[in-house]
């Protein structure tokens, strides 16, 4: 992270306009600015969130992955690095969330079950 690229990532667009606004000033710094569109630089797994595509900065040299906003997935712009980080622990999280969600259904389900045996 540097002047020339970004000082900062992006761990979500809150709104489309603000990620229409980030993407022209990428077009802009990608056309005549430092940053530089890069081929796949990292191996991520197919999932929600995974990178579409990838830019380096010459002058820090950090690469960044870009994740474009689709309907409830927000999106990103982090460093490789963080990406990762990032993509992992949003699946984790979900994950735990599909548990938790899972052994609510089976204890209403259980009591449910209870209240019409009594």
């Amino acid at each position: 992270m540097c002047g020339d690229c970004y000082h900062r990532g992006f761990f979500v667009f809150p709104t489309y306009w603000k990620f229409d606004t980030f993407a022209e000033e990428l077009q802009q710094k990608v056309t005549y600015g430092p940053l530089q569109a890069v081929a796949c630089a990292a191996n991520f797994p197919d999932s929600i969130g995974k990178p579409e595509a990838f830019y380096r900065c010459p002058s820090c040299r950090e690469t960044w992955a870009l994740s474009s906003p689709d309907n409830a997935w927000r999106g990103y712009f982090l460093p490789m690095h963080m990406a990762k980080t990032y993509l992992r622990d949003t699946q984790r999280k979900a994950f735990i969330r599909g548990i938790i969600r899972k052994i609510l259904l089976l204890a209403i389900a259980a009591y449910l079950f209870w209240k019409w045996l009594h």
